[in-house]
This record gives structure tokens, C-alpha cells and sequence, in this order.
């Protein structure tokens, strides 16, 4: 991202969109109307995300990798990349340990453990269920 740009300038510059088309897009990734016009430098780290997950979303690539995306983000911006991630027509892979993100998505679950990786059966909820069952087997006094 350049910094001294707005995030409008920025799009424009890099995809040769109209104002409105940049705002519109800035919209649609959860970027409050206010915000488009201030240097990217005096933004939240959470309008930062939004202003780069639009870049990434315009750019068009098959696959967007995010690794833990709601460091320093806000509930709002969290949402906001949910809706985001839901919208996307690409493939995501996401890797998050925060619960409130995986609920939101549209998602398969799939879990790396003891070197392997699996799908989930059933959902999140179901997954947290069999954790916390067996962390209680782990956690009971043996007889």
C-alpha cells in the first residue's frame, strides 16, 4: 500500500478505476465512507485491512492465503472480513485460531494435527465439543 495515498487514490492509480468505482469497492470490503479520503498512513490497522483486502480481491488472484487475519483488528473489522471472505468468488485458505472469524465464513474445516491434516465432520461447533471432551479426559483425576 502507498501510504500518502487515500485508499481511493490508491485504487484508482493501481487499477485505473473511476472515484465512484474505487469508493464502491471500498464499500463492499467494509470501509467506512469517512475513510476513504484519509492517507492510508492515518488509518486503523482494521481500515488498513479492509483498504488490502480489496487490493487483493481487485488483483484477482485463483487463491488468497490469510494467515491469522484478525491480529489488531476490531469486532467490526472481523465481521467485515468475514463478509469479505464469503463474497470472494476465489479460493481462500484461512488459517485463524479466532473462533468468531471460522464461525462467520462459509467455510470447510479442516485441522492440522500430529503432522496430518483432516476435514472436519459436522462444524465448528462440533469440533470445539470434541476438544473440550477431550481435554476433560485429560484434565479428570484418574481412579
Amino acid at each position: 500500500l502507498k501510504l500518502e495515498e487515500s485508499s481511493v487514490e490508491y485504487l484508482q492509480r493501481k487499477y485505473n478505476l473511476n472515484y465512484q468505482e474505487s469508493r464502491k469497492t471500498l464499500g463492499q470490503y467494509g470501509l467506512s465512507g469517512h475513510a476513504h479520503t484519509i492517507k492510508i498512513k492515518d488509518l486503523s490497522g482494521g481500515q488498513k485491512s479492509r483498504v488490502a483486502f480489496a487490493d487483493l480481491a481487485l488483483s484477482n488472484p485463483d487463491v488468497i492465503i490469510l494467515d491469522e487475519p484478525t491480529n489488531n483488528l476490531d469486532i467490526e473489522s472481523i465481521d467485515a472480513l468475514a463478509e469479505a471472505i464469503n463474497k470472494y468468488t476465489g479460493g481462500v485458505i484461512l488459517v485463524s485460531h479466532d473462533a468468531r472469524l471460522i464461525l462467520e465464513t462459509e467455510c470447510q474445516l479442516w485441522v492440522v494435527e500430529d503432522k496430518n491434516v483432516h476435514e472436519v465432520e459436522g462444524g465448528f461447533e462440533d469440533y470445539r465439543q470434541e476438544i473440550l471432551d477431550k481435554l476433560g479426559e485429560t484434565l479428570a483425576p484418574s481412579a
